[in-house]
């Protein structure tokens, strides 16, 4: 059922009738959709979807930011453990690769609870994060490599926008609770 300051405004009979998705008339006249899609519940509400929060039409930086995040840290299981053993050189392998191993924990499991909270703070753990391999990055090849450094340093610059981006956007709008499933009614947390 869908209810508006605890007025009924419409309901569903089953989930089929809620994945062809309804329109219902508020108080006030205006109208909102309710659908339920692949990717999970939206209603939609002068041109906003109320769960996720984006305008139609809208670049979901939020989400954009959350996947950086979470590509940022499979990427440190590849470029971590060879640039701290270039970078430590009495450090063996085994810690390089532990440090790779955690790194990549940390930023897969902070873009994770970001999308699941929908809170932002943790995107500064991905900008620190973007700053110490570009740190490791300097000092193994600029020796060396300088061209292939200035390419690397250009693409975590554009890693850092995004992120950063992230922290400015605007997170979800959870209007229940994810873990209730799709079947719950949607009035159940008020």
């Amino acid at each position: 059922s869908i209810r508006q300051k605890n007025r009924l405004v419409g309901s569903f009979q089953n989930k089929e009738e809620l994945e062809l998705g309804r329109r219902f008339v508020l108080a006030n006249g205006q109208e909102i959709l309710v659908i339920l899609r692949d990717t999970g519940l939206e209603v939609w509400h002068q041109g906003k979807d109320l769960v996720s929060g984006i305008a139609s039409g809208q670049v979901p930086t939020f989400d954009e930011a959350v996947s950086t995040l979470q590509l940022l840290g499979f990427l440190q299981l590849g470029a971590v453990p060879p640039l701290l053993f270039n970078v430590l050189e009495g450090v063996g392998i085994g810690p390089a690769i532990a440090g790779g191993l955690l790194s990549a924990a940390l930023l897969i499991g902070a873009g994770l609870w970001i999308k699941r909270t929908g809170d932002k703070t943790l995107f500064w753990l991905g900008m620190g994060f973007c700053v110490f391999d570009l740190g490791l990055l300097y000092l193994t090849l600029s020796r060396h490599m300088w061209e292939l450094s200035i390419v690397i340093a250009v693409l975590f610059g554009g890693f850092m926008v995004k992120i950063y981006q992230g922290i400015g956007s605007t997170s979800p709008t959870v209007i229940y609770r994810r873990d209730w499933g799709q079947d719950a009614p949607l009035d159940s947390d008020m």
